[in-house]
Order: C-alpha cells, then sequence, then structure tokens
C-alpha cells in the first residue's frame, strides 16, 4: 500500500498556509468546550429545578428538661443542722437533703400535744360522768405512753373526788332534813304540851272567877292566870310558826336534792361543750405545730442530680424561702428551649423534625440528637442583655433515644446548636430566592 499524499487544505481555490490547519483544531476544541459547559449548565439547571432538599433554620439554645430544676426553699427558715447531700449527687424522691434545728419546733409541738392530751382526758372524765359510769374509758386515738397514763390517773383521781363530794353533798342534804324533822317532832310536842297545860289553866281560870266573885279569890289570882294563859298560847304559836318555817326549809332541801343530779349534769354538759371548742383550736394548732416540724427535714420532691447548692455550714442560719439547692429531674423527658430568629420563624412548623448538636462534646465523638418542635411561642421576646428579638421554640427529645454515654454527661442548661429543618425545595429555588428578593426590593425602592 503505498502512502497516499495527505489533502491539502483550500480556501476557494487557493492553498491555505501551513497554520491554517491548527487554527481549525483549536477552533472545534473550543466549540467542543463550550458545547460540553451548555451541557453540563443545562444538567445542573435540570438537576437543580427537579431535585429537591431540605433546608434549616439555625438557632442556639440550651437544654431544659420536661418538668424543670426544682429549686429546694424553705418556708420559714432556721438554723442548720445537718448537710446530707453534696454537690452532682444523685438522690431519689423523698430522700432528706438538708436538717434544720428541731429545738424550738420540737417544744411548740410538744406543748400543744400536753395539752391536746389534757383536754381529751378531760372530756374522757366528762362524758363518764355524764353517762354516770364508774370509770372513763381512754380515747383510741391517743397511744399508750406513761405521760398521757399519767394525765388520765389525774382524771380519774378528779372523777372520783367529784362524786364523792355530789355523794357527801346529798348526804348532808338528807342529814339536814332529818334534823328538821326531828325538829318538827319536838316542836309538834311541846304544842301539845302547851295546849293541855292551857286548858288546865283555863279550868283553873272559871273556878277562880267564880270564887272572885263571891269574894273568895283575890283579883291577883285571877290575873295571875290569865296571864299564864296568854303566856301559853304565845308559846304555843311560836312553835307553830317554827314547825312552818322548818317545813319551808325542809322544802328547799328536798328540791335542792332533787335538782343535785340535774345540776351537776348541767355543769358537765357545759364543760363538755367548752372542753370540745379548746379540743377543735387545739387540733387545728398541732397540725400546724406538725407540719412546721416535719418540713425540718428538708426533702428532694422528685428524683434527679443535686446542683447549686448554697449553704455549706453547719449552724448557719437559713432566711425564709432563701435558695438552698435545685434538684434537676433524671429519668424525664428533655427540652431544648431555642431562640428562632424572627425572620426565621415562618419556616418553624409545630412538629417538625429538628437536629440537635451538643457544641459542649466533641463534635467528632458526639452523635447529633433528633428532635421535634413541641411548641412556638406566640410572640417575639425581647433579650434583656442584647436586645435581639427571637421567639421561642420549644423541642421534645426522648431521653432515651440519646446514647447511655451521652445521656449521662447532659445537665440543664447545657448549650446546644438547633438544626430545624424546614420544607423540602428545589436546589435551584434556593439559589434564585436570594437574587429575586434582592430585585423585589431594587424595584421597590424609589
Amino acid at each position: 500500500m503505498s502512502d497516499m499524499p495527505s489533502p491539502s487544505i483550500h480556501q476557494g481555490d487557493k492553498p491555505l498556509p501551513p497554520h491554517a490547519s491548527g487554527y481549525f483544531s483549536l477552533k472545534r476544541q473550543v466549540r467542543l468546550g463550550y458545547a460540553l459547559v451548555t451541557i453540563l449548565f443545562l444538567t445542573v439547571f435540570v438537576w437543580g429545578s427537579v431535585a429537591q432538599i431540605s433546608g434549616a433554620v439555625l438557632a442556639p439554645g440550651r437544654i431544659s428538661v420536661e418538668s424543670s430544676t426544682k429549686r429546694i426553699q424553705h418556708r420559714d427558715g432556721g438554723i442548720v443542722s445537718e448537710i446530707l447531700v453534696r454537690e452532682g449527687q444523685k438522690v431519689k424522691a423523698g430522700q432528706v437533703l438538708l436538717r434544720l434545728d428541731a429545738t424550738q419546733a420540737g417544744a411548740s409541738d410538744n406543748a400543744v400535744r400536753s395539752q391536746l392530751w389534757q383536754l381529751m382526758a378531760r372530756k374522757a372524765r366528762l362524758e363518764a360522768e355524764r353517762d354516770n359510769r364508774s370509770d372513763l374509758s381512754p380515747p383510741a386515738s391517743v397511744p399508750d405512753n406513761t405521760e398521757f397514763a399519767a394525765i388520765l390517773t389525774t382524771e380519774r383521781r378528779l372523777m372520783r373526788e367529784r362524786l364523792a363530794s355530789k355523794v357527801q353533798k346529798g348526804a348532808q342534804l338528807r342529814e339536814q332534813i332529818a334534823q328538821n324533822e326531828n325538829q318538827i317532832v319536838g316542836l309538834r310536842a311541846q304544842i301539845a304540851s302547851q295546849t293541855e297545860q292551857i286548858r288546865l289553866v283555863q279550868q283553873q281560870l272559871v273556878g277562880v272567877r267564880e270564887l272572885h266573885s263571891k269574894g273568895y279569890a283575890p283579883l291577883s289570882r285571877l290575873n295571875e292566870l290569865l296571864i299564864m294563859v296568854e303566856r301559853l298560847s304565845g308559846d304555843r304559836g311560836q312553835a307553830e310558826a317554827s314547825i312552818a318555817r322548818v317545813n319551808n326549809q325542809n322544802s328547799e332541801l328536798r328540791l335542792q336534792l332533787m335538782q343535785l343530779d340535774s345540776t351537776h349534769l348541767a355543769e358537765v354538759m357545759t364543760d363538755l361543750k367548752e372542753t370540745d371548742a379548746k379540743l377543735a383550736e387545739l387540733r387545728e394548732r398541732r397540725v400546724s405545730t406538725q407540719d412546721v416540724l416535719s418540713r425540718v427535714d428538708i426533702r428532694a420532691p422528685v428524683d434527679g442530680e443535686v446542683q447549686q447548692i448554697a449553704i455549706h455550714t453547719i449552724g448557719g442560719v437559713v432566711r425564709p424561702a432563701e435558695p438552698l439547692m435545685v434538684i434537676v429531674p433524671e429519668a424525664d423527658d428533655l427540652i431544648v428551649e431555642a431562640r428562632v430568629p424572627p425572620q426565621s420563624i415562618d419556616q418553624v412548623q409545630v412538629g417538625g423534625r429538628a437536629f440537635i448538636r451538643f457544641t459542649a462534646f466533641n463534635s467528632h465523638t458526639t452523635p447529633e440528637a433528633r428532635g421535634a418542635v413541641d411548641t412556638v411561642s406566640g410572640d417575639v421576646e425581647i433579650d434583656e442583655k442584647t436586645g435581639a428579638g427571637f421567639y421561642r421554640a420549644r423541642l421534645r427529645l426522648k431521653a432515651t433515644d440519646l446514647p447511655a454515654e451521652v445521656h449521662e454527661r447532659l445537665i440543664a442548661g447545657m448549650p446546644v446548636e438547633v438544626m430545624i429543618e424546614t420544607s423540602r425545595r428545589s436546589v435551584l429555588s434556593y439559589i434564585l430566592k436570594p437574587l429575586s428578593d434582592q430585585f423585589n426590593r431594587a424595584f421597590r425602592e424609589e
């Protein structure tokens, strides 16, 4: 096969210079480059128009817990007796954290308790007297102890003394009535004797009058008998008046004897009513003193971790309502409070997904956590320090969704970075939106 001569390049009928061949080769390469760029541009344009990606709103936030931290305070304050926890210690609900001095509270409660027991024993005695029982029944609500037993012994002795006093008073009344009856018997015998004497004197008086009329008896004898009759009649009248008086006394004594039980019962009922009123008042006071005494032991309201202990001195004074420490609850859903910029709030929806990055940890070893927007504040809030506005978004994060090694290291107040997913849009819209917004603002300017 013989070598064929390479065709010459013509321009019209004239042969082209040798450098023209390179020129046309470069031109083809440029055209090919334009074509490739065009194809690439069209490909990117089509992909940007079709491909959908999600955006995100970035917002700073901090970790909280569902039920928030529990601030430990004491309503009345007092003197610190014991500090039973340390910073970072795990505690259970009801566990004693701090103990205040119970001297004053205990003394007040003991005083009220003693008064209450005395009134309860008095009520038991009065009820026994009201029901005519021979002994009182101790109340079942009072524990069996020596102090209350001594109070009951005192009331039993008083009950016997009061019963003996009533019996003695009745016996005295009966004895006085009997004495009056005997006196009446004597007065009646005296009246009978005087009546008989008057009869005999009057018989003598008849004979003396007859003898005096005949001149055989002196007038003095006659007057003597008349005076004797008058004296005896007067004595008999006095005796009859004495009987009436003694009978009246006996009537009064019998009435007192009859009223002895009813008067005693009335006194018992009056004392019982007053005792019940005092008991009600003391029971209310006892509730108050026991409440104060029970709050001497300051206990954890929930399971959690002790933080921010503010008291460290035994014997130190705690002021009323002074914060002593906080308890961060455990086993609770974590809450992230994010501050969303006002210009991005339209892209945040309740229920929207979010990613949380724990900026306090190593980003290479700590995974991102998933969460969901739980609530969004209805109005903008202002940061008092910076004056910047923001919307408060709360995101719920299940504690069980986090690795154990991460969850154990989380504490309330830890900073996080929140990326809240927005609606899916094409890549092209993300590129063109800033330009379109700029054009819109430019055309609206005067």
